[in-house]
């Protein structure tokens, strides 16, 4: 059996505890339906940068990098979805 470096052991547990910290957002937009103070100008510019780097990380080949990546795409993207639609208008 091959030596797991501590290394990965800790990218892989920060990496699932980063992804988790989109979680209280979703749940928070899905129960109120009500965006008001989500910032969707600054979840654009997130979302900007995790699809930069998300396109780095898969042409350096790195599986951990691009897949911690790719769901931070999605989650910043859901995020934005559900904050346009529960946008309150006055």
């Amino acid at each position: 059996m091959e030596n797991i470096s501590p290394f990965l052991i800790g990218g892989i547990i920060g990496n699932t505890i980063s992804v988790l910290a989109f979680v209280p957002q979703i749940t928070h937009l899905y129960k109120e339906k009500d965006s008001t103070g989500v910032s969707t100008r600054a979840y654009f510019i997130w979302l900007t940068g995790d699809i930069l780097l998300f396109a780095y990380a898969m042409s350096i080949k790195d599986p951990i990098f691009s897949i911690l990546m790719g769901l931070y795409t999605i989650f910043t993207l859901w995020i934005i979805l559900l904050s346009l639609k529960f946008r309150k208008t006055h």
